[in-house]
């Protein structure tokens, strides 16, 4: 496993990264997990995941990648959408890598504010452009 460490304090939760919504079976029942990686890709953040929680339940979860995208400020925009779904926050049932941003909620709805949260994000980036 590779870290990448910074000590650019004044950068922090600027960073880039890919902002991602996964669809999860986890305790039998669908959840949305919302989730950044600062990988190249998603792949590995996703094996991670499943291996954790393979590691606990002693098999793999269904999981479907619904939206994930390269985007600025990454770290913001994964907790903006999380804030949104505050209310909706699911607890599993056994702790795995990621199990803290999981929502019990239509993953439409997530991927909803997801794209607005990009489209805005892009808008606001053509007119400083």
């Amino acid at each position: 496993m590779k870290f990448n460490v910074s000590y650019d304090l004044e950068n922090v939760g600027k960073l880039d990264g890919i902002l991602y919504i996964l669809e999860i079976e986890v305790d039998g029942k669908l959840v949305v997990k919302v989730g950044l990686t600062r990988r190249d890709n998603i792949c590995e953040r996703v094996c991670e995941i499943t291996t954790s929680y393979f590691q606990q339940y002693r098999h793999f979860p269904y999981v479907r990648p619904k939206r994930y995208r390269h985007v600025a400020n990454v770290y913001a925009k994964e907790q903006y959408i999380l804030k949104c779904f505050r209310d909706k926050k699911y607890k599993s049932e056994k702790k795995f890598s990621g199990c803290e941003e999981l929502l019990d909620v239509d993953v439409d709805q997530v991927v909803q504010v997801y794209e607005q949260l990009i489209e805005e994000d892009y808008a606001n980036t053509k007119k400083r452009g």
